[in-house]
């Protein structure tokens, strides 16, 4: 079974979230999934430069992809 990650990035200082992005990339188990999130997860925290200021954090969530 193949998942597909989404993520959310959220500010804390203005109670918002971005809507659910879906990653391109495709994994071949949940694992490979959660480690992928927690790897792209760290590049966007990296990325923004208002992290502290906005207290920024992603949120990430790893789906079955099923096939209709």
């Amino acid at each position: 079974m193949n998942y597909a990650l989404t993520m959310i990035i959220c500010s804390i200082v203005f109670a918002e979230c971005t809507a659910p992005h879906m990653m391109d990339k495709k994994y071949d188990s949940y694992k490979e999934c959660l480690i992928g999130g927690y790897e792209e997860s760290i590049k966007k925290i990296e990325e923004i430069e208002l992290v502290n200021k906005h207290l920024i954090n992603v949120k990430f969530n790893c789906k079955p992809i099923t096939r209709a």
